[in-house]
């Protein structure tokens, strides 16, 4: 997803053909969604945990330069 400042960051991703997005089974590190970083690299990290088909998937984003 596109922020008003131009950065990107992921909103959705999809688990065993099955989307994932925030706030459903997917939580951001600090509770909140990243806004991204202008004219950095922006890494995000996953933690993904299956409970006998049901995924929740934990989020972190990292801002590098």
């Amino acid at each position: 997803k596109q922020t008003a400042t131009g950065s990107f960051y992921p909103s959705a991703l999809q688990i065993g053909g099955a989307t994932q997005t925030y706030n459903t089974n997917w939580f951001w590190q600090g509770g909140s969604t990243p806004s991204g970083t202008p004219n950095k690299r922006d890494v995000v990290a996953y933690n993904i945990m299956n409970n006998n088909g049901t995924y929740t998937t934990y989020a972190q984003l990292v801002s590098w330069g």
